[in-house]
């Protein structure tokens, strides 16, 4: 640890690396696993709804509690909370290491989902105020810690299962999360906290929406079409009545009425429905129409992580050169053409010289997920009064953005229709790409009425 000029403490590179260790174990917790399910399966002695029961609890708790974790960052401290937060994953990994029945793991997988909701938002906020000259090529490397995460869990779940036991899944992944904590508390000096207010109606309104608005979406790729579309609704209409900017105490402040907050939100929960998307279906695809079996399938999911890990520096290089808006509108763009490209070769390939062809485009995907997601991220940090809790609810847009992404592959997998798979992820990032469009023709019009209003005049 430096000195600033200041006299203040200034983290190194071991706490820069430590809190992006600490995003990529919270998304590979999300997906770690996916490869052992049947194992897990088995050994419970449960069925095939009860395990994706363990599977989904995860992400509905973090949609879940994001809004309240967001307050707590602000609340505690975002290094303080980010502790917490990875204290409390160490104990859900080890009931989920420990599980004796099908009720005890699916708790602490929804532990696990409350630990991971309060780290974006703290490692978000912590490398804003550590590394503020470096803030594009800091989210860039955020956005290649959370692809790195979500692609290498499903093959490292399954490695370290085939090789120690389904439950070593969780009880190594409880012991790398002690080792990143150590590191961080030694090495990593706390953000300033901001003391915000709490409004405890419009937070329990918050958690209960986004909860609606999760169950809902998950409910709909299960097929409980009536239910689903009730709670979803339920769940949006709640949001909207406590986000509204007229709501007095206003939950996001002015924060709520800059354009560039709701754009940056729509634009990270298009990556993350995209990521959804993509890494569900394409292994289907694979094993199914391609005959591969688990291990090549998922090492073939490395290629999105590829894609995220490689170009993340240059996403950040772009935006220094291009501007942020630019280089996010040129990643929604390749998302949604590379996702409409892979639905037209998994359409058209049925044997195994697709393969190539799959993993190309797989790469140029996690190129465009990396760069929205790290744009969104520089996007959302730039607002004015940016916030904890305005950070833990832009959260909830991302984690619903996953929901999302799940339940539409649900929902069409049945069909065998690649195309219509993919083409989920290309209207969405079309949408994000025609909000931020309108963003940069509202902002043209502001800088010509500056330039054209008279000047002031002394006296």
């Amino acid at each position: 640890m430096t000195v600033r000029a200041d006299g203040s403490a200034a983290p190194g590179q071991t706490a820069y690396l430590a809190l992006l260790a600490a995003t990529t174990l919270g998304t590979v917790s999300s997906t770690v696993m996916s490869a052992p399910l049947n194992e897990i399966a088995a050994a419970l002695q449960t069925g095939a709804r009860g395990i994706v029961l363990a599977v989904s609890v995860f992400t509905v708790a973090m949609v879940l509690t994001s809004p309240a974790a967001g307050w707590l960052a602000d609340r505690l401290g975002p290094r303080r909370y980010l502790l917490l937060s990875l204290g409390l994953m160490v104990l859900g990994q080890l009931g989920a290491a420990l599980a004796q029945g099908l009720g005890s793991l699916v708790a602490a997988r929804g532990v696990q989902g409350v630990a991971c909701a309060g780290i974006p938002a703290c490692v978000q906020a912590l490398l804003a105020a550590h590394w503020p000259q470096r803030r594009r090529q800091a989210m860039a490397a955020w956005a290649s810690a959370i692809g790195l995460g979500q692609a290498v869990g499903p093959p490292v779940g399954g490695l370290v299962a085939q090789l120690a036991g389904w439950r070593w899944v969780f009880g190594a992944a409880a012991l790398i999360v002690v080792l990143v904590s150590i590191v961080l508390a030694r090495q990593l000096p706390e953000a300033p906290a901001v003391g915000a207010p709490m409004d405890p109606v419009a937070l329990v309104l918050l958690s209960l929406g986004a909860g609606l608005l999760a169950v809902g979406l998950t409910g709909a790729g299960q097929g409980w079409t009536g239910p689903s579309l009730l709670l979803t609704a339920a769940g949006v209409l709640l949001l909207v009545l406590v986000l509204r900017p007229g709501r007095r105490p206003s939950v996001l402040g002015a924060v709520g009425r800059d354009p560039e907050y709701a754009v940056a939100t729509l634009g990270a929960a298009a990556a993350m429905a995209g990521m959804g998307i993509t890494l569900v279906s394409v292994p289907v695809y694979l094993g199914r129409t391609l005959g591969l079996g688990p291990g090549l399938i998922g090492l073939s999911t490395l290629a999105i992580a590829g894609g995220m890990t490689t170009f993340s520096p240059v996403a950040g290089w772009l935006a220094g050169r291009l501007g942020t808006r630019r280089t996010l509108a040129a990643g929604l763009l390749g998302l949604g053409v590379g996702a409409l490209v892979l639905g037209v070769v998994e359409g058209r390939g049925q044997g195994p010289e697709a393969l190539g062809p799959v993993l190309v485009v797989l790469v140029l995907i996690g190129c465009g997920i990396a760069t929205v997601q790290s744009m969104s991220a520089v996007l959302l940090l730039g607002v004015p009064g940016i916030s904890g809790s305005a950070m833990g609810v832009h959260n909830t847009g991302r984690f619903a953005g996953l929901c999302l992404g799940y339940a539409w592959v649900a929902l069409v997998l049945p069909w065998e229709q690649p195309l219509v798979i993919h083409l989920g992820t290309a209207c969405l990032a079309l949408v994000a790409l025609g909000c931020l469009l309108l963003l940069a023709v509202r902002r043209a019009r502001e800088r010509r009425a500056g330039s054209a209003a008279p000047a002031p005049t002394g006296r």
